[in-house]
């Protein structure tokens, strides 16, 4: 048993020999860096959590009132559009002969207005003669 005992302790105080203490230290002295600038690296991320939590919050209620002023801008325009719609259905029934020339005249001048969006390298319709097809009419 004796031989056992003293055999463990021959094992032990080999294995201690092994290990270089210069090593240990050296090893040890990185861990601790690299923990070092983990635990700044950490600290920057927690400030940059901190920082887009505060804008999140200020966007979010920026969101909100353009949201609301949308909202109310849209409830706006469905009444003005509904008074339009009222006031052309009386203006129908008033004179219907003088509305649909008015809607005539309204669709041409849509239509010229496409055109000239379309293409506005061609001549100008308006100073152009139906007769002689000649501009302001000159022959």
């Amino acid at each position: 048993m004796a031989d056992s005992a003293e055999r463990n302790s021959d094992f032990c105080s080999s294995l201690c020999n092994l290990t270089n203490n210069d090593d240990i230290e050296a090893v040890l002295k990185g861990q601790r860096g690299m923990l070092a600038r983990i635990e700044k690296t950490n600290h920057m991320i927690l400030n940059c959590n901190n920082i887009s939590e505060q804008q999140l919050e200020m966007m979010t209620s920026r969101y909100r009132r353009h949201t609301n002023v949308l909202k109310d801008m849209k409830k706006d325009l469905q009444s003005v559009h509904a008074r339009i719609r009222r006031l052309k259905r009386i203006l129908e029934l008033k004179n219907p002969d003088s509305w649909t020339i008015i809607e005539e005249e309204a669709n041409k001048k849509i239509v010229l207005k496409e055109m000239e969006k379309d293409s506005p390298d061609l001549m100008d319709f308006n100073n152009v003669s139906i007769n002689d097809g000649n501009p302001e009419g000159k022959t």
